[in-house]
């Protein structure tokens, strides 16, 4: 069973796969998490290496 950390970010690298463009703020609405924790779980897929910056 996954956490609800691992659902949302699973989420988030889907989102990125078939978005031209995401908000952090209209993500945090979403999920109904801050602004913060959506950053957070960005450097984790960057982390991950499924995706980077620039």
């Amino acid at each position: 069973m996954n956490s609800p950390r691992t659902t949302r970010i699973n989420l988030l690298y889907e989102r990125l796969k078939s978005a031209n463009g995401i908000r952090i703020g209209d993500l945090a609405r979403e999920f109904e998490v801050s602004t913060k924790t959506i950053a957070r779980d960005f450097r984790e897929l960057q982390n991950l290496g499924a995706y980077k910056v620039g």
